[in-house]
């Protein structure tokens, strides 16, 4: 079996949080966005261009989710944070997967049928993009402070 590198450990979850953060704080406009025409005037109001670019920023977001679980999920954490390791790669993995569904709900090529009721991220009722990550961000700063 392979020891883990604490440190190494600790600069994973560093940039993972820190490019996490990063794209929720620049995809969170196009959600608001989203969210807001949604609420006040219907998707179809929202023009093909508008759409495309909000589907496009999404897509990248998501990617960039699902990258970083499989980065979380091939971590090797020191003994001290496994549990609390593992309960971030599921967090984790249910956002991107929320993401993903959210992402999946908004047809461009039929918005009159698509189900609004999937344009949020159900399951964790997060409010913005940034809410996440900033929540796993202090989640990790406190267990490391127990290890470190």
């Amino acid at each position: 079996m392979r020891k883990s590198n604490p440190q190494g450990y600790a600069n994973l979850l560093n940039r993972v949080m820190e490019s996490s953060e990063e794209m929720g704080e620049q995809v969170d406009p196009h959600f608001q966005n989203l969210k807001k025409t949604v609420t006040l005037k219907g998707i179809e109001s929202l023009g093909d261009r508008e759409l495309h670019e909000i589907v496009a920023m999404f897509q990248k977001a998501v990617d960039l989710y699902q990258q970083n679980a499989t980065l979380l999920k091939k971590a090797q954490p020191p003994v001290q944070v496994l549990g609390r390791h593992k309960q971030l790669v599921s967090s984790y993995q249910t956002y991107a997967q929320d993401c993903e569904l959210m992402l999946k709900s908004i047809d461009e090529k039929n918005i009159p049928s698509m189900p609004i009721s999937l344009v949020r991220p159900n399951r964790l009722k997060i409010r913005t993009w940034t809410q996440f990550p900033k929540r796993l961000i202090g989640l990790w700063h406190s267990s490391c402070a127990k290890w470190g």
